[in-house]
């Protein structure tokens, strides 16, 4: 039931048109996700999180431009 929970959060974060407008009420949910007891619930907030995280890059791509730019290699 947690590791489905994750992915329709996930599916939620990535897939609904105004998920801008729901990303803070469901980020706790996906984070929740990597204290879980069950490894595959870790990896699969793990993944989830890599696919909020590069959509946020992609959405806010000209606000982080300067932000990325001056990160040292290994941050990025």
């Amino acid at each position: 039931v947690r590791l489905e929970w994750v992915r329709c959060v996930g599916a939620w974060m990535t897939g609904l048109r105004e998920r801008v407008d729901h990303e803070a009420r469901l980020l706790p949910y996906a984070l929740s996700g990597l204290t879980d007891d069950n490894p595959q619930v870790v990896q699969e907030a793990l993944q989830v999180l890599d696919a909020v995280g590069a959509l946020h890059e992609a959405d806010h791509a000209k606000e982080l431009r300067d932000s990325v730019a001056y990160l040292p290699p290994e941050a990025q």
